[in-house]
């Protein structure tokens, strides 16, 4: 989390664009990331999602928007470059990967989100890890818009 804090500080530069908040999670190994190391059946890794707006929707165009993030994340070193897009059922106008400090990044230019217009999505992917048989117990996301439920505590039982 502390990298998409990082890139959180880096593109507020970007006078143009809004970011309400950082998500984070556990997703199966290369969820987000196209040629994730250590896969495996109980390969995991966390990545920090952000999605970057106008300030003004319309204010200017999505590859005004996506330029304006890349060369902030350039100069902050991820070097990225063009890629295809990773989910072709939902494509990208844009799609650029790279990486920095041993993590990779993956940003998706998208037009006409609903109630957003243009957006700009972060991903931000840490290593992939062996968590062994505990995956088992950890609720992650296998895909894109796969809706979960995250797991609760039971009821504390009355003292008596």
């Amino acid at each position: 989390m502390a990298a998409g804090k990082d890139v959180h500080g880096q593109l507020g530069r970007v006078s143009s664009a809004f970011n309400a908040e950082i998500s984070g999670r556990l997703y199966s190994c290369g969820t987000y990331q196209r040629s994730p190391a250590g896969n495996g059946p109980h390969a995991l890794q966390y990545t920090a999602t952000e999605d970057w707006t106008l300030v003004k929707r319309g204010s200017e165009p999505l590859s005004e928007l996506g330029r304006n993030v890349v060369q902030t994340l350039d100069a902050a070193g991820w070097n990225l470059r063009s890629a295809p897009t990773p989910n072709p059922a939902h494509p990208a106008a844009a799609t650029y990967a790279g990486q920095h400090d041993g993590l990779n990044m993956e940003v998706l230019e998208t037009n006409d989100n609903p109630g957003l217009g243009a957006l700009v999505t972060v991903f931000i992917n840490g290593k992939c890890f062996d968590a062994g048989s505990s995956s088992a117990s950890v609720t992650f996301m296998t895909g894109y818009d796969q809706d979960i439920r995250e797991p609760r505590p039971a009821a504390a039982s009355g003292a008596s």
